[in-house]
């Protein structure tokens, strides 16, 4: 990275954290500036990007996508809008399950203590709720908002986790994070005998955690799993197939659906154009072909229509 690169590349994210409309937060800036030390080499695509985007809208929508895993998912499964200008794809349609997350985190293992969320409190219809009474836990979550500071809500986390290290016998201490903020709670569990997991996205994870965790995971190898795709048609998802049949597919929260993409290693990408029909999109009949199969194999009590191919050209942002 040349002082110049890095120099433009700050001053513009500076710059995106005054402006009048949807701008950068102080946690977003100091996220970004945490990414662009780790990953040096990135910094020259970082500015050609910056420099080529036609308005700050399209700026910020580039760098908040750096951080989270709709850069990551849109990459591997080269899905959502291209641009050409930046060369990438970023799925803006991206949608996470945390109970599926969680279920991915524990593979099989029962939860010692509470869970703690910290950031955006999952949505009600989220399986995270229901997993987590079925192991007679609670979920605490500290909200993450403009009224509540960053510092104040990562001091929490760190001592709700260290209340865990310091009064329990040693086991697994899982994070599931990429920001480097934690590495003090890691290396204490670390001092305490505990082993210590830490699940995040390749791309966004802080080389402390990487390098003094007992084990890191990339949610990358495991993102079919628990994050799908929410949206009415979807560019280059030209094959739909439509479920219905009354309150069997009306009382579906999502998990029925990811159920089946994953046990056929497909992405999922789905909406539901009533409370009772839901449309499923694929870029290929093949796989159309599959899902149409385990459904009507799974769930003989409903219906499965292969809808007319949609005829259209793909187009991508200049």
């Amino acid at each position: 990275m040349s002082s110049t690169e890095g120099d433009y590349v700050y001053q513009e994210v500076n710059r995106l954290s005054i402006i009048d409309n949807e701008k950068l937060t102080g946690v977003e800036v100091v996220k970004l500036f945490k990414y662009f030390t780790k990953n040096p080499n990135e910094t020259a695509e970082v500015e050609k990007s910056l420099r080529r985007s036609p308005n700050d809208e399209i700026r910020l929508m580039y760098l908040r996508e750096l951080l989270n895993g709709k850069f990551t998912v849109g990459r591997l499964e080269s899905a959502g809008t291209f641009d050409q200008q930046r060369n990438s794809h970023y799925l803006n349609q991206l949608h996470i399950d945390h109970g599926r997350l969680l279920s991915a985190v524990l593979n099989g293992r029962q939860m010692g203590s509470n869970p703690i969320i910290v950031g955006s409190r999952p949505p009600p219809n989220d399986s995270l709720w229901d997993r987590i009474e079925s192991q007679g836990y609670d979920v605490v979550v500290f909200d993450r908002n403009i009224e509540n500071k960053e510092n104040k809500v990562d001091m929490e986390l760190g001592a709700s986790a260290m209340d865990v290290i310091w009064t329990r016998d040693p086991g697994i201490f899982v994070l599931v994070s990429g920001d480097g903020d934690y590495f003090p709670v890691v290396k204490r569990a670390l001092n305490h005998n505990w082993k210590v997991e830490t699940w995040f996205w390749r791309s966004g994870v802080s080389g402390d955690l990487t390098e003094y965790s007992s084990s890191f995971y990339p949610l990358d190898n495991y993102y079919k799993y628990f994050t799908y795709a929410y949206g009415q048609d979807p560019v280059g998802k030209n094959h739909i197939l439509e479920i219905t049949d009354g309150e069997t597919v009306g009382n579906w929260k999502g998990e029925e659906v990811m159920d089946c993409f994953f046990s056929l290693q497909l992405f999922g990408w789905w909406y539901r154009k009533e409370r009772q029909i839901i449309y499923l999109y694929f870029d290929n009949k093949s796989n159309l072909k599959k899902v149409k199969n385990w459904m009507e194999f799974k769930h003989s009590d409903i219906k499965v229509w292969e809808m007319p191919e949609i005829k259209r050209r793909s187009w991508v942002v200049g």
